[in-house]
This record gives structure tokens, C-alpha cells and sequence, in this order.
């Protein structure tokens, strides 16, 4: 897609071409139900690529096509998960952000299906992508409180878990979501 910015916006004279490349992927992509799979690298806040390539809109483009699954990993096991899922989805669009974290393993995950990483009974943490790993440090910090907080990991923004969001409301006093997202962002589909 940057080449394809990079070409589209070195003819000065048309302004308005750059912007084709989210049209195409709104109406060529997404309306069409094209199986198309969308690795976004360098997606999230600011990490070690640097400030200039960091992206936090990315979950608020994907996640308002109609028709587009939006994933984010947790760690490299869950990107593993999530590229083996991709593979398999052959009737809709799909998009999954590469993340920052370290692991290893690999198996797909149900398509809309979060998880719950640690049980806690006073509040909960539902982190998106590899803040959930900024999750699992607060709760350490958290427990020296004596506060004991349940971690969960959405995975999907779109589909949501709305099961998992709901019995986290219910049996928790409070949610509190983490992402890396922006205005209209994963935290919009919970609300």
C-alpha cells in the first residue's frame, strides 16, 4: 500500500489519487466480500520502529467496513493463531496488526472468540492486541495493592466477544479497556 501511495501521489497535478487506496479497499475489498487477508505491520503506538511509523488508526479504519474481521495478537503465539485463522476465512475480508511482543507456539483461534488470561474478583483489564501484555504488568502492580484483577484478551475487535464482555460486566464492578487505538477505536465496539 505505500508503494502504491508513494506512485499515486508523485503526479502533483492529481492530489486526489492517494486516496483511491481506501476507497479500493472499502468498495473493492470489504463490499465485495473479497477474501483478501491485511497484514498491518508497524500498526500501534510508538515502539521500536521508530515515531514516524507508528499507526493507531488502523483499528478505526478496519473495524468500520461492514463485512471485515479485525484481529489483533497479543504476542507472537496468538500472531501465529491469528495468520492460521486468516488462512482459513474464504468468504470475507480479514486484517490482523503484527505486534511487538515474544513467544512461541501455534494454533488457529475461533473467529470473535476473546479469552480470559487471569481470574481476579475486584475489576477488569480487557486489553486489545499487545496491550494486554500491559495488562499482565499492571496486574502485578494491582496485586501489591491487594487488588486482584481478572485479564482478559479480546482478540477480536470486530467480531466482538460480546459473551466475554458481558460476564466480564457482570461479575466485575469495573472494565476498563486497553488498546492502541484512537478515536473509535476497539474500546467504540464495547460501548
Amino acid at each position: 500500500m505505500l508503494y502504491l501511495l508513494l506512485l499515486a501521489s508523485s503526479n502533483p497535478r492529481n492530489p486526489f489519487r492517494k486516496f483511491r487506496e481506501a476507497a479500493k479497499v472499502v468498495h473493492d475489498v470489504d463490499q465485495q466480500n473479497v477474501p483478501v487477508r491485511f497484514a498491518i505491520s508497524s500498526a500501534g503506538l510508538v515502539g521500536s520502529d521508530g515515531p514516524m511509523l507508528g499507526g493507531a488508526f488502523d483499528i478505526t479504519f478496519m473495524s468500520c467496513l461492514p463485512n471485515m474481521i479485525v484481529m489483533a495478537p497479543a504476542d507472537e503465539v496468538e500472531l501465529v493463531n491469528m495468520v492460521v485463522t486468516a488462512a482459513h476465512v474464504d468468504d470475507r475480508p480479514i486484517c490482523f496488526r503484527y505486534p511487538r511482543a515474544h513467544d512461541t507456539g501455534s494454533t488457529g483461534c475461533q473467529i470473535g472468540k476473546g479469552r480470559v488470561l487471569v481470574e481476579g474478583k475486584d475489576l477488569a483489564l480487557l486489553g486489545y492486541g499487545v496491550m494486554v501484555q500491559n495488562c499482565l504488568r499492571a496486574r502485578t502492580l494491582l496485586a501489591s495493592l491487594d487488588i486482584h484483577v481478572t485479564i482478559a484478551d479480546a482478540r477480536f475487535c470486530k467480531p466482538l466477544d460480546i459473551k466475554l464482555v458481558r460476564e466480564l460486566c457482570k461479575e466485575h464492578t469495573f472494565l476498563i479497556t486497553v488498546e492502541e487505538g484512537s478515536v473509535g477505536g476497539f474500546v467504540s465496539h464495547i460501548v
